[in-house]
């Protein structure tokens, strides 16, 4: 039997993504931001750290499963999109075999291998023929 939950841990929410995200968040900025501080600017962003970590904790041991189910549906509304475009540039960054170009007419990420020369590029949404150098 724990002593501070009597309950045992039975109930509670738990780690989702946005406690993740609040915990790191309040991290950084606890690290980070001390070496720009000025007068009372790095106290309040210590309590501010202090505060999201606190309200991260809160929400793991959270009895309420359907308010914190929705609030992390609600955040990842927002984040996902985020997350895949940096997973999208990343691959980028990392894929040497090819170049990467956008349809003028439609806005598609065309991939072309690298190496080519000058190449027409077909778009496969509208069909516009653009010719770029690989």
């Amino acid at each position: 039997m724990n002593r501070f939950f009597p309950g045992g841990w039975n109930g509670r929410y738990g780690l989702d993504q946005l406690s993740i995200a609040m915990a790191a968040l309040s991290c950084f900025l606890s690290l980070f931001l001390p070496r720009y501080h000025r007068n009372g600017f790095f106290t309040l962003v210590s309590l501010f750290c202090a505060a999201l970590l606190l309200l991260a904790l809160w929400r793991t041991l959270s009895r309420d499963t359907s308010r914190r189910w929705a609030e992390n549906e609600k955040f990842l509304r927002y984040w996902n999109p985020i997350q895949q475009k940096i997973a999208c540039g990343w691959n980028r960054l990392r894929d040497r075999d090819h170049r990467y170009f956008r349809c003028p007419g439609c806005g598609q990420t065309l991939r072309v291998p690298k190496g080519r020369g000058t190449v027409r590029i077909t778009c496969p949404r509208c069909h516009q023929e653009i010719i770029r150098k690989t």
